[in-house]
């Protein structure tokens, strides 16, 4: 993502899920319609350090992966929660994260990460389609025996997640200048 820094990112993420819903829609103007969270006074709180904002809300959103708008619920976890030793956190391979559940029609776990790299920052997301967390916190295959996930699930959140953080990194670097003390 060139010109798009780690500060950039740890501030999107909680930026875009409070106020107006315009906030999501530009990520992708063609695939997301609404975004909500569930603790908006946590994440506009100053206290609450940036790359913080993120732990332990839920995200409601709609958005198309290729099969039409779709309700999800992402519920955002601290890395340590999601199973992450949190000593990477701020290395040179692992700048800062978010990782989230998700709840819909297809459960997934996902990380981002993201680092310095070149003029910008290397964006690496990861998902493990069908995962789901246990009440105890523990990612399990959510899947019923012998059913496996379609592959044009995959192959659509593929295209999606390039889709729309190729178009993030257009804009962000702009929009953080003008934005990044508005919450």
């Amino acid at each position: 993502m060139p010109k798009v820094t780690p500060e950039m990112l740890d501030w999107w993420f909680p930026w875009h899920s409070v106020g107006s819903d315009l906030r999501y829609k530009i990520w992708d103007p063609e695939d997301h319609y609404f975004a909500r969270v569930d603790m908006a006074d946590y994440v506009i709180d100053t206290n609450v350090p940036m790359d913080q904002k993120t732990w332990g809300v839920s995200h409601y959103i709609i958005e198309d992966i290729g099969f039409g708008p779709d309700f999800l619920k992402l519920n955002f976890k601290r890395p340590k929660d999601f199973g992450y030793d949190e000593s990477i956190i701020g290395t040179e391979k692992c700048t800062s994260l978010v990782c989230a559940v998700g709840e819909g029609n297809c459960a997934a776990a996902m990380t981002h990460k993201w680092y310095p790299y070149k003029d910008g920052v290397m964006f690496c997301s990861r998902f493990w389609v069908g995962v789901i967390m246990t009440e105890s916190g523990e990612l399990i295959n959510g899947m019923p025996e012998g059913i496996s996930v379609p592959l044009q699930v995959p192959k659509n959140l593929y295209a999606h997640n390039i889709k729309e953080f190729t178009n993030l990194a257009s804009f962000l670097p702009q929009i953080y200048v003008e934005n990044k003390d508005n919450f």
